[in-house]
């Protein structure tokens, strides 16, 4: 308190499973190296404050730690309050979408038409306990389905398919 801190430097070390998307801060200049940001904020007055905003992104599920430390090179009377963690829960993500194809597209009554779902997981884990469930139209009848992995059922004029598991940037097809 009382004198101006000379040549503070934030310095915010990423955890292993975050990358560094951008980093600024409200006066001088951010620099990034090997997961480290260093923040050289210059000189601040008594009382005065600056704020440094670092973006990453999460790499993996799990418990990301941000340490941050600041310093100067004015003596500073308790450096105690120098240092910072915060935690943050990464959860996994699947993001399914469907899509559904019919070949042909218009036909005669009693003709086959042949039906293909594809599903993709475009999130960035895998998911799990997949199923997808296909209500025939009315004045449809049923008569085969072929998953590329797992098994379909059909039951009283609903396919269902257990697909089981879809990588990140997985699918699966039925037709």
């Amino acid at each position: 308190g009382g004198v101006t801190a000379t040549q503070v430097m934030v310095t915010d070390t990423m955890d292993p499973g975050e990358s560094v998307v951008s980093a600024s801060a409200s006066q001088g200049s951010c620099t990034t190296v090997t997961g480290t940001v260093s923040c050289l904020l210059g000189d601040l007055a008594s009382a005065a404050s600056a704020s440094v905003t670092v973006v990453t992104t999460a790499n993996a599920a799990g418990i990301l730690t941000n340490r941050v430390a600041v310093s100067t090179s004015t003596p500073d009377f308790d450096p105690a309050n120098n240092t910072a963690s915060a935690t943050t829960s990464v959860v996994p993500s699947a993001d399914l979408a469907l899509s559904d194809h019919a070949n042909p597209s218009a036909t005669l009554v009693g003709s086959m038409v042949t039906a293909t779902l594809s599903v993709g997981n475009a999130g960035s884990s895998a998911a799990s306990g997949v199923i997808l469930t296909d209500a025939l139209a009315p004045g449809m009848t049923f008569v085969s389905a072929t998953p590329s992995q797992g098994l379909c059922m059909p039951l009283a004029g609903v396919v269902t398919c257990k697909l089981g598991g879809l990588a990140a940037s997985g699918g699966a097809t039925v037709t």
